[in-house]
């Protein structure tokens, strides 16, 4: 197994590979800003490329992270954040996170990406079966129902989020539609911040075990914040529909390179 200096030294000579990466955390970013479920493109997109998957999980927390801080940031210029949720979920999501992460470093590599692969339809289930009359919901949920349902659901999230990672937002943003009725912008922003939080403390355990390609990572999450800003972007001026689409048709595609390389 190639060690930690030896994979980024291959990568930052082998700019295609490494170009490839960036463009992985562009759409990555564009995608994850308007509804969640970037790491359906980059993680994928890292084990294509030949990252072992304890390393690709950790660079791509990485990218995804610094990606979500742009996007966040814009949905905050808007005022579409719904900080209640995020003070209620925020220790749950980053507890969860860094459990999950913590988990997913002491199982076999070969195991990790076998479980990428079957996890993969799951992170996409709520893409392709997300409605559209659910952005017409009403909003301002009760702190009472804040308080019953978010816990649970941003912990079991930051768990999923740090174990895996893609679709994470995802799920949030369904959740938060579902159980609290939030429309689905505020959803997303919302749960953009949450997934930031995440994304922070599984990270945080993904580098104290040295997991993490930082170049190639960077390069990455410099792609993912300009993916992160045109997508939010988007996602006010004219939803997600497009993107959903393309996100589908891409997890596919790569879904089929990964069976055929870790699991057959």
């Amino acid at each position: 197994m190639l060690g930690h200096f030896a994979i980024d030294a291959a990568f930052q000579s082998d700019w295609v590979r490494f170009g490839l990466a960036c463009i992985f955390g562009f759409f990555a970013g564009l995608v994850d800003s308007i509804s969640g479920g970037g790491g359906l493109i980059s993680l994928p997109g890292l084990l294509v490329l030949g990252i072992p998957p304890h390393f690709a999980l950790g660079t791509n927390k990485l990218a995804g992270t610094i990606g979500t801080v742009a996007s966040s940031l814009t949905y905050l210029r808007h005022k579409l954040i719904e900080f209640r949720v995020v003070l209620v979920g925020g220790i749950f999501v980053l507890a969860g996170g860094f459990l999950g992460s913590r988990a997913v470093q002491m199982i076999d590599q070969r195991l990790v990406a076998t479980v990428v692969v079957v996890l993969l339809p799951v992170g996409l289930f709520p893409m392709i079966f997300r409605r559209k009359s659910d952005s017409a919901v009403a909003a301002n949920p009760s702190y009472r129902s804040i308080l019953r349902r978010v816990p649970a659901l941003t912990g079991a999230v930051g768990v999923y989020d740090g174990f895996f990672g893609p679709g994470a937002g995802a799920f949030l943003v369904i959740g938060l539609n579902r159980f609290l009725q939030l429309p689905l912008l505020q959803a997303t922003a919302t749960s953009r911040v949450l997934n930031l939080m995440s994304n922070a403390a599984a990270l945080t355990a993904f580098l104290a075990a040295g997991k993490v390609l930082i170049p190639l990572g960077s390069a990455m999450a410099m792609a993912n914040v300009v993916g992160g800003l045109t997508g939010a972007q988007l996602a006010i001026r004219r939803g997600d529909g497009l993107i959903r689409m393309m996100l589908i048709s891409v997890v596919l595609i790569t879904a089929i390179v990964l069976i055929g390389r870790y699991v057959l």
